[in-house]
Parts: structure tokens; C-alpha cells; sequence
């Protein structure tokens, strides 16, 4: 579940990089085999197996959007970070 810390530095990454800031993170599409989902809840990230055999919560800085697997694009748009999220939304 590397996934959790990788996406805990790209958001700390991405809210000290500042205004501008824009990457692409690729994710898996599976975890050990298993389908999972990402789940942001305030100031944590949740990452659970579907079949709930495996999870992790690590604390995040506050983030508008959500992850997916496959493509993701996290920005700093005036010091706030969005994640899968357009701007004019």
C-alpha cells in the first residue's frame, strides 16, 4: 500500500510547490489483486481493498477532488489543491 505515502507526498509536494503547480500521477489499477478505492476525508486519505483485507489512512493536507486509479492530475490552483477537479467547477 505505497500508494498511501506516494499520494501523501505528491499533496504535500503539490501545496509547497504553490500557485501553478500541475503533475500527473498514474495509478494502479490494482492493489496485490485486488480492486481498492481512495478515499479523501478532510485531512485523511483512506485506501481499502474492496474486499476490506487491506487498508491504510495517512493524514493530508485538505484537498478539493478525488483519486482514481489510472490517470490523476493534482494542481495548485491560489494555494489550493485539486485533485481530478476542474477549475470552473
Amino acid at each position: 500500500l505505497d500508494i498511501a505515502t506516494s499520494l501523501q507526498e505528491e499533496i504535500s509536494l503539490a501545496f509547497d510547490a504553490g500557485n501553478g503547480y500541475e503533475h500527473v500521477i498514474v495509478l494502479p489499477s490494482s492493489i496485490l489483486g485486488r480492486e481498492y478505492s481512495i478515499i479523501t476525508e478532510g485531512t485523511t486519505l483512506n485506501i481499502k481493498t474492496d474486499d476490506g483485507d487491506y487498508a491504510l489512512s495517512v493524514p493530508i493536507m485538505s484537498v478539493t477532488g478525488f483519486f482514481t486509479s489510472g490517470t490523476n492530475v493534482i494542481r495548485n490552483v491560489n494555494g489550493v489543491v485539486f485533485v481530478n477537479y476542474a477549475e470552473d467547477n
